[in-house]
C-alpha cells in the first residue's frame, strides 16, 4: 500500500496492527522532517547576514588555503602547457623561413629539374610536418591547438572562485595558414609573399602566448600572495589550529587586528597591480619609437593580458564572504577598471599612445593616494587591536545553535549538533524510518 502525506511516500504492508504502525511512521517522518526545515531555514537566515560559529570560519579559510594552494598547481600546468605550445609553434617558425629560403632559391635560373623536384620534396614534407604540429600537440591527452574545448586555467578548485584565464591557439593547419592547400610553383613571387604572411602569423601567436605565459606567471604571483595572507589570518585566529580556545579565536576574528589583516590584503594587491601598471606605462612609452604594425600590436597583446589579470584580482580578491574590492568592505569604495581610466587603452597610433599613458599615469596616481589613505586609517587602527571591531570590519562570529525547540517527547531521541539535526535514539524502526528521510543516526 503506497500512502503520500506531507510530500512524503510510505509504503507499507498492512497486518495485524499495521494501521497503527502506518500512522506512527507517518508521524515521526512528518514532525522530524518540519525540524529539520526549520535547521535548514535558520541556517539559509545566518549565512544571509554573513555571520558563522567560529569553527565554521576555521573550516572556510582552510578550504580557501586548500583552493589556492591548487590554484598554484593549475597556473604551474598551464605555464606548462602555454611552453609546450610555443616550443611546437617555434619548430613550426623555422619549417615556414625554411620553406621561405627553398622558393627564394627557387627563382634561381641556374637550378635543374633535379634541383627543383627536391626542394618541392622538401617543402611537401614540411608542409606534412606543419599539419601534424597543429593536429598533434597536446597535454595530458588534450589537444591544444585549433579545438574547440581550449585549455583554461583556473586559480582554484572550484570552492573559492579566483578566475580562470583561458590558453586558445588558432587553426594553424597548413591550409589556413597559407590560404591554400597547394602551392603555384608557377608564381614563386606570390607563394613567397604568402609564405611571409604565413610566419606572420605563426610569430602573432607566439608572441600572444608569451603575453598569456607572463599573464599565469603574475596570476600564480599573486595568488600565492593572497594564499599566504589568508594563512597569517588563520594564524593569528587559529594558531596552528590544534591548539586553540573558540572563546580566544572568536574574540581575535571580530577584532580590530583581523581589519588590519584584510586592509593589508588591499594594500599587497594594490601594490600589485601598481606594478603592472607601471609596465604597461614601461611598454607603451616603448612603443612611441616602433613604426610597424606588427610590433606594435604584440605590445597591445601583452597591455590587454596585463589588464584581464588586474580585472580578476579587482574581481576575486577576498577572503570568505568577504570581497574586497566590491564596495562592501569599509574604507573600500568599488574599484573597477573603468574607475581606474583603464578602458580603451591602445598603442595603434601615437595619438593612443599618449592616452594610454596619459590613463595609466592618473590610474598609478588614484591607487597611490588609495594605499596612502589605507595606511593612514592602519595607523589609527592599531591602538584598537584588542577591541571588537565595528560591523562588517572584520568577522562576525554566532554560535551555531539552533532557534528551534524541539518538544518533550523527542528529547531523548534528537539532538541539534552544528546545526544539524541527529537522531539518538534506540528505537530501531524510529532508526530505520530517520536514515529514510536523510537524518543521521548515532547508535
Amino acid at each position: 500500500m503506497l500512502l503520500i502525506l506531507a510530500g512524503i511516500t510510505v509504503t507499507v504492508a498492512l497486518p495485524d496492527g499495521g494501521f497503527i504502525t502506518m500512522a506512527q511512521e507517518v508521524s515521526f517522518k512528518t514532525e522530524v522532517m518540519q525540524y529539520q526545515e526549520q535547521l535548514e531555514m535558520e541556517e539559509i537566515r545566518q549565512s544571509l547576514y554573513k555571520k558563522r560559529d567560529i569553527l565554521q570560519l576555521k573550516e572556510e579559510l582552510e578550504k580557501q588555503i586548500a583552493s589556492l594552494q591548487k590554484g598554484k598547481e593549475n597556473a604551474e600546468k598551464g605555464i606548462e602547457v602555454i611552453q609546450i605550445i610555443e616550443g611546437n609553434l617555434k619548430e613550426m617558425y623555422g619549417m615556414l623561413q625554411r620553406m621561405h629560403e627553398l622558393l627564394v632559391h627557387m627563382q634561381n635560373d641556374t637550378l635543374t629539374v633535379k634541383d627543383i623536384d627536391a626542394i618541392k620534396t622538401e617543402i611537401s614534407q614540411l608542409i606534412i610536418e606543419i599539419n601534424k604540429i597543429s593536429d598533434e600537440t597536446e597535454y595530458e591527452g588534450k589537444l591544444l591547438i585549433d579545438t574547440n574545448n581550449p585549455y583554461t586555467i583556473r586559480l582554484d578548485n572550484g570552492y573559492f572562485d579566483q578566475g580562470k584565464l583561458v590558453v586558445r591557439v588558432e587553426n594553424l593547419k597548413w591550409g589556413n595558414i597559407y590560404g591554400s592547400e597547394t602551392i603555384d610553383y608557377n608564381n614563386l613571387e606570390e607563394a613567397t609573399k604568402k609564405v611571409e604572411k604565413a610566419i606572420d602569423k605563426i610569430d602573432i601567436e607566439r608572441s600572444k602566448l608569451g603575453a598569456k605565459q607572463n599573464v599565469v606567471g603574475r596570476m600564480k604571483e599573486s595568488t600565492t600572495n593572497l594564499e599566504q595572507n589568508i594563512q597569517s589570518i588563520y594564524n593569528e585566529i587559529f594558531g596552528d589550529g590544534t591548539n586553540f580556545t573558540k572563546e580566544e579565536a572568536t574574540k581575535k576574528a571580530e577584532s580590530w587586528g583581523t581589519t588590519i589583516k584584510l586592509i593589508e590584503i588591499i594594500q599587497d594587491t594594490y601594490n600589485d597591480i601598481n606594478q603592472k601598471l607601471q609596465r604597461i606605462e614601461e611598454i607603451a612609452t616603448r612603443s612611441i619609437s616602433i613604426t610597424d604594425f606588427k610590433s606594435r600590436q604584440v605590445i597591445q597583446i601583452e597591455i590587454e593580458q596585463t589588464l584581464k589579470e588586474i580585472q580578476r584580482q579587482l574581481l576575486y580578491t577576498g577572503i570568505s564572504d568577504k570581497k574586497l574590492f566590491s564596495g562592501t568592505f569599509p574604507y573600500i569604495e568599488e574599484t573597477n577598471l573603468k574607475e581606474l581610466q583603464l578602458i580603451g587603452l591602445s598603442v595603434y597610433t601615437n595619438e593612443d599612445i599618449e592616452k594610454t599613458i596619459e590613463k595609466v599615469t592618473a590610474s598609478i596616481q588614484i591607487i597611490s593616494n588609495k594605499i596612502t589613505e589605507l595606511t593612514n586609517k592602519q595607523d589609527e587602527l592599531v591602538s584598537k587591536q584588542e577591541e571588537q571591531a565595528e560591523k562588517d570590519c572584520a568577522f562576525e562570529i554566532v554560535e551555531a545553535t539552533s532557534q528551534i525547540e524541539l518538544p518533550e517527547k523527542y528529547k531523548d531521541k534528537l539532538k541539534i549538533e552544528n546545526g544539524e539535526l541527529i537522531y539518538i535514539g534506540t528505537d530501531v524502526q524510529e532508526q530505520q524510518w530517520a536514515i529514510e528521510i536523510g537524518i543521521q543516526v548515532i547508535k
